[in-house]
């Protein structure tokens, strides 16, 4: 019976790796930022903190000037597609970032996952 324990307490060795894959790269001068579009494979539904990490260091760049603007999948599917944002300056970004009211009307600067 414990060695049936100890097989459910362990984890699969390919289930927290998840691989990606840079698939377009778009300037957008007049907002300042690079617009990308990525492609993620894994097993199971990564969360967005995971696609970030794996994004900011696929593009060798700061995590604070990345916004995860879309993770999408088709059902059944282990490939994941991203659309990012990242941001040249942080006075750029906080201008564009959407800001979200909250129910006692004041705002909340954020946008994506930040």
């Amino acid at each position: 019976m414990k060695d049936l324990k100890d097989l459910k307490e362990q984890k699969h060795p390919h289930a927290e790796k998840l691989s990606i894959e840079i698939v377009e790269k778009k300037e957008n001068p007049l907002l300042d930022r690079v617009e990308i579009t990525a492609r993620v494979h894994a097993e199971k539904t990564p969360s967005k903190e995971q696609v970030k990490e794996a994004l900011v260091s696929a593009l060798k760049a700061s995590a604070e000037d990345v916004i995860l603007k879309n993770v999408l999948s088709s059902f059944g599917s282990h490939e994941f597609k991203i659309i990012a944002y990242l941001y040249k300056n942080k006075e750029t970004m906080q201008k564009l970032a959407i800001k979200k009211k909250s129910k006692d009307g004041s705002e909340q600067g954020a946008q994506g996952s930040e």
